[in-house]
Parts: C-alpha cells; sequence; structure tokens
C-alpha cells in the first residue's frame, strides 16, 4: 500500500472510531422513530472541520522528519500530550458532555489545532534544513526512549515540557546548520537534497488532495 493510501485508511479509521459515540446513538434514535434532524444538522456541521483538524495536525507532512530521532521524539511528545490535553481529559471529566461534540471544534480546538500545526511545520523545516546540511538522521544512534505514560492528569505537564525542549533544541541546531552550506550528493546532482522531502510531499499530497 502507497503511504499516501495508508495515511488516508489510517485518517479514516481513527475519524470512524472518533465518532462512533455520536453516530451510533443517532442511528438508534432514527431507528426507534425519533426525530434526529438537529442531531444530524450539528453533526454534520462538525465533522468536514474534525476531519481535515485531525489529518493537519496529526499526519500531514509527517515523511519529512520520521526519519530524524531528535524531530520525530519532539513531535512524538508534543502531539501525544496534545491529544490527551485536548480531548482525553475532556472526556474524562464529562463524558456525556464531552462526546456531544467532535475533536478540533470550538474555540478550543481551533486553539489546539494552530498550536499543533505551527510546530509541526516548523519541525518540517528544521527537517529540511538537516537533509539539505547533511546533518539528517545524525544523531539517531543510541537512543533509549521511556516514558512514564501518557495520562489525563497533571503528569502530562512533564511530557509537554520535555518535548518543548526537545524541540527547543533542535531550534538552537538549527540555527548553526543555516551557516552551512547545502550537501550535493554525488550521485543525485544539483536536485540530491530534495530527494527525500519530495518523497515525503509525494505521499502525503494525496491525502491533502483527498480532502479538498
Amino acid at each position: 500500500m502507497p503511504p499516501g493510501s495508508s495515511i488516508r485508511f489510517t485518517v479514516r479509521v481513527s475519524i470512524f472510531v472518533l465518532t462512533l459515540p455520536i453516530t451510533w446513538p443517532i442511528y438508534w434514535r432514527a431507528v426507534s422513530g425519533e426525530d434526529v434532524t438537529e442531531r444530524l444538522h450539528h453533526y454534520n456541521q462538525q465533522y468536514p472541520v474534525t476531519y481535515r483538524s485531525w489529518f493537519e495536525s496529526l499526519y500531514k507532512d509527517k515523511y519529512y522528519y520520521m526519519g530524524d530521532a531528535d524531530l520525530t521524539s519532539a513531535a512524538l511528545l508534543l502531539d501525544v500530550s496534545s491529544y490527551y490535553t485536548g480531548l482525553v481529559r475532556r472526556v474524562y471529566c464529562d463524558p456525556e458532555s464531552a462526546f456531544l461534540n467532535l475533536p478540533f471544534t470550538g474555540k478550543g480546538g481551533r486553539f489546539a489545532r494552530n498550536v499543533m500545526n505551527f510546530y509541526n511545520r516548523r519541525l518540517v523545516a528544521l527537517a529540511n534544513r538537516r537533509w539539505a546540511t547533511g546533518y539528517y538522521g545524525k544523531r539517531n544512534a543510541g537512543w533509549r526512549e521511556l516514558y512514564d505514560g501518557f495520562v489525563p492528569d497533571r503528569r502530562l505537564r512533564k511530557q509537554i515540557s520535555h518535548g518543548l525542549r526537545r524541540w527547543l533544541k533542535c531550534e538552537l541546531i538549527n540555527l548553526t546548520l543555516m551557516l552551512l552550506r547545502p550537501v550535493i550528493r554525488a550521485n543525485e546532482g544539483s536536485a540530491g537534497i530534495h530527494t527525500q522531502v519530495s518523497t515525503a510531499t509525494a505521499s502525503t499530497g494525496a491525502g491533502s488532495s483527498a480532502l479538498s
């Protein structure tokens, strides 16, 4: 299965699981003869926002930096912590009302989406710089990632701060890489510095077009 197809499949499965607590009651109410027009209208308004936000925040352009341990670990910590902070904690606190609204909707959802999109764009830019200067994957050896586990309580602060420190460290390394010249691969010509990220673009671009 091509990478772009696998991403679309993963997004659709995860969205199906997320929406099931809302769609299942609507279905049974409709079967029982209840008027679900208002509920269905509310759901249909939220679904496109959630689908696009879910893809853009958690999946888009991940192939740019999945081969670099520094960048991937920062994304893992920030993504999962954001997921638990913005989605899981709300369900734990008030499951009945939380399941009435899809993720990334409302003011809080827009804020979470914008934050996640911002640091994801920065990680992509850092990956491009690392690849262009030959630094991509230089720090991959000897990694051992051990976490306490992600739970929707105050312990999330530890993972968030850990992820922010990783991100900041990558930004500082990027400042030094800005002084280096791009690396040209002997067997790839002048376009060599874009080989890997072009593959990522082709992979994720298919998913983007499917959502337009």
